[in-house]
């Protein structure tokens, strides 16, 4: 049997960062805290929204699920991919 995925803030183990930007464009925000972590990142067309917020040594992984969340977006990791989706969509 496969162990359940960690809750809450045991499912993040990015490395601290730390943001704040008031009315910042989202698709940037994106940008600034997933650069230079080897990653790629997939967006879809429609990715839009502002950021507002004060963040302190928060794993950047975290850092990434928050700012997404308050715009209706979330990430999905797969392996060196981020691929971003809408909140409701389960396909994953």
């Amino acid at each position: 049997m496969l162990a359940a995925p960690p809750q809450g803030a045991a499912r993040f183990t990015g490395s601290p960062v730390r943001l704040d930007v008031k009315d910042a464009d989202l698709g940037e925000v994106v940008r600034t805290l997933t650069a230079g972590r080897g990653l790629s990142v997939v967006s879809p067309p429609g990715l839009a929204g502002t950021v507002t917020a004060t963040l302190r040594d928060v794993p950047w992984d975290q850092a990434l699920d928050l700012v997404l969340a308050g715009n209706g977006w979330r990430f999905v990791r797969e392996g060196t991919v981020i691929r971003i989706v809408r909140r409701d969509d389960t396909s994953r």
